[in-house]
């Protein structure tokens, strides 16, 4: 038996280390925000952390973010994301445009936003969690 549950672990553990196949959800954020709302902005501060390490700087931290992708990764349904994008603009925690033919939605964290992740995950590295 504790093998098997070793095995399982091991084959978790690369998993859990890509930062690609899961995202942070605060649950502060679920009580404030909702469980959806709360799910799409750590899935959407995963995203924007991903596009800041692709280095480009001429976006201005925005990022695509589509439909169909945000439910594949989060299985969101369209309108649950309008629902949730509403809440997270209406409180200034993100802000979206479209742009493009055809149009594309664009999401940016918000940049005061972007500063208290970043004081976070600092203060993460810190203590050493």
């Amino acid at each position: 038996m504790a093998g098997f549950l070793q095995g399982s672990f091991d084959r978790l553990n690369p998993l859990m280390n890509d930062h690609d196949n899961c995202f942070y959800i605060n649950t502060g954020w679920m009580k404030e925000l909702g469980v959806k709302t709360a799910a799409l902005l750590g899935y959407l501060s995963n995203v924007s952390q991903r596009a800041k390490n692709d280095e480009h700087p001429e976006n201005d931290g925005w990022f695509p973010c589509t439909v169909d992708k945000v439910q594949t990764e989060t299985k969101l349904s369209a309108d649950q994301q309008t629902l949730a994008l509403k809440k997270l603009v209406e409180v200034g925690l993100i802000e979206t445009k479209r742009k493009g033919l055809p149009a594309r939605r664009y999401i940016r964290i918000a940049p005061t936003v972007a500063q208290m992740f970043l004081t976070a995950q600092l203060t993460k590295e810190r203590v050493g969690h």
